[in-house]
């Protein structure tokens, strides 16, 4: 590809250090690790048609240096395990991002690219928003974007969620797009044309770190500073509830303020049931329908997902489940409509509670209906019974005494040792079972244990 063919004009303002508006994609999409990226295309036929196609990650100079600039592209923001851009499918995602439709906005109206940018950047100072690492302008928008110093794995995505949520929140009053925040997204690729406009999509705009790179934001500080609660006031309210049984766990995560780790444990279940398939190698055919059904459940009480794209995440589901299978969309009826109705703010009474339309069992009633054996269930993270949760407690609890440095039983024995002696001199001169716990600073019954050894 020869960028210095590109005829597109850029003003003054935005002479600054652009180190990667040719290759921007490599702030994001690691080629040096396992994975796929997706690119989509327009046809070029006029029929307005979008070709997609994905790609190993090493591979990502290669297709970037292969396509052609004349052509409306995008690329997808995060990576995938499998050749299929569907969020049950994301590896990892290195940033968080925007799109911001400008060409709609009055204040935008007649600005060129790099003072809009520079108006979204006091925008975002001003809703208490870290400034983008850099913007790219996508033809008739912005596209802001917030690298990360470590790229998220699967398991946080329902924290990198609620990042974009909260930043769509604070700035979609300035023309963020409400749809285009899910992590299986694609934006427009750099140093493309954006037919609309005629303008090819470059970078505007670039939040330097000390090394003169685009800044790059711890993930955990980045969302303590965007999201209501910080990760360790959610560890926190998870502490506060450890102890209390499932039931009354899901009632306290069913609040408002709490919707984060409810996002969570719904994610958790849908990784579970997953792993589960994957353990015994797909599901045979009496079973495949209801461990789809739940799956996609729990992907939509999760929200990671919107409705325009639950059939497109079920047929990678199912796909998992079995090859072979060819379900209709029609089997997922009654759970894509109970989705719609949560997203309408609809609930459901029952026994004086409110819950959600889409369904919540209980682990127990998981267990059940898939026949998760003991051995299964200690491979799975949040589908387990009370006697495997109670393993694991004892388990955590020994190696919290192991680490804390818990004493030797030979020292144990001695200060036990030396506990009864004290007591029997005590007594020997007299005191009474009271007066010697007292002495003591241990129970009544601790001393009559102790009392009680000499016979």
């Amino acid at each position: 590809m020869n960028y210095n063919a590109l005829s597109y004009d850029r003003s003054e303002s935005s002479v600054q250090p652009m180190l990667f508006s040719a290759n921007e994609p490599a702030l994001y999409q690691d080629d040096t690790k396992t994975g796929y990226f997706s690119v989509l295309i327009k046809s070029g036929t006029g029929s307005g048609m979008k070709i997609q196609t994905s790609h190993p990650l090493e591979h990502l100079q290669f297709v970037l240096s292969a396509l052609d600039p004349n052509r409306d592209t995008w690329i997808s923001q995060a990576s995938f395990f499998k050749k299929n851009r569907r969020v049950v499918n994301l590896k990892s995602v290195g940033l968080s991002f925007l799109d911001i439709d400008c060409y709609r906005l009055s204040w935008a109206k007649g600005l060129p690219p790099e003072v809009m940018a520079k108006h979204f950047v006091a925008f975002c100072e001003h809703e208490g928003v870290p400034a983008p690492s850099l913007i790219v302008f996508s033809g008739r928008g912005l596209q802001p974007k917030w690298l990360f110093e470590e790229a998220l794995p699967q398991a946080a995505l329902p924290r990198w969620n609620a990042v974009q949520k909260t930043l769509l929140g604070k700035l979609e009053r300035y023309g963020a797009d409400p749809m285009a925040r899910d992590a299986s997204r694609v934006l427009r690729l750099v140093e493309t044309i954006n037919t609309k406009s005629g303008a090819y999509c470059h970078v505007v705009h670039q939040t330097s770190g000390l090394d003169g790179l685009p800044i790059r934001y711890d993930f955990d500080a980045f969302a303590d500073l965007i999201l209501p609660f910080t990760r360790e006031e959610i560890r926190q309210r998870r502490a506060e509830l450890a102890e209390k049984a499932l039931e009354r766990v899901q009632r306290a995560l069913e609040r408002p303020e709490c919707i984060l780790t409810t996002d969570s444990l719904n994610w958790g279940r849908l990784l579970d049931l997953r792993q589960l398939v994957a353990m015994r190698g797909g599901i045979h055919e009496g079973m495949r329908m209801m461990m789809l059904a739940y799956q996609m459940n729990f992907l939509a009480l999760s929200r990671q997902v919107e409705p325009s794209t639950f059939f497109l995440e079920a047929k990678q589901v199912a796909n998992a489940i079995d090859p072979t299978w060819g379900f209709h969309n029609t089997d997922l009826s009654a759970i894509i409509g109970k989705f719609k109705e949560a997203l309408a703010g609809k609930t459901v009474f029952f026994a004086g509670r409110e819950y959600s339309p889409l369904y919540t069992p209980t682990n127990e009633t998981l267990i059940d209906l898939f026949q998760i054996t003991d051995d299964e269930q200690r491979q799975l993270k949040t589908i387990i019974s009370s006697t495997i949760k109670l393993e694991r407690k004892l388990e955590t609890q020994k190696t919290k005494r192991r680490q804390e440095g818990m004493m030797a039983r030979a020292d144990y024995e001695g200060r036990a040792d030396a506990r009864y002696e004290r007591a029997m001199e005590l007594r020997s001169q007299g005191l009474s079972i009271r007066k010697i716990a007292l002495e003591m600073g241990i129970s009544k019954s601790r001393v009559q244990q102790y009392l009680s050894q000499k016979n």
